[in-house]
């Protein structure tokens, strides 16, 4: 949400249980969106707000063109690690897929022996 307050209730043993609470910032239903699943909780203003909201279609083109360009991004460098040569096209894209970048300041240890 934008702005306001929001109730997350989750049905358990059959009845809404209040599990958390969104205050003036917070997304939700993106899950729904991505696995064209039922949504996991029911979202209650709980004072006046103001929302965003995506149809399924805008969504998955933001998340799939998102995922396009992060696999270009690395294409390159995976073809040049002698390592994963081996690899075909397809298990290379799911390498770059599971990619995360790390931001360090100079002198952070990154790996101790």
């Amino acid at each position: 949400g934008d702005k306001g307050s929001y109730d997350i209730y989750v049905e358990i043993e059959g009845a809404p249980k209040l599990v958390g609470n969104y205050d003036n910032s917070g997304f939700f239903g993106e899950l729904a969106l991505m696995y064209n699943m039922p949504r996991a909780a029911t979202i209650v203003a709980s004072s006046p707000g103001t929302i965003w909201a995506l149809d399924r279609t805008t969504f998955r083109r933001i998340v799939l063109k998102s995922a396009f360009e992060k696999r270009k991004k690395y294409e390159t460098l995976l073809e040049s690690v002698p390592l994963l040569k081996s690899l075909d096209m397809y298990e290379r894209m799911n390498v770059a897929d599971a990619l995360q970048s790390r931001t360090f300041e100079d002198g952070v240890q990154i790996i101790k022996q």
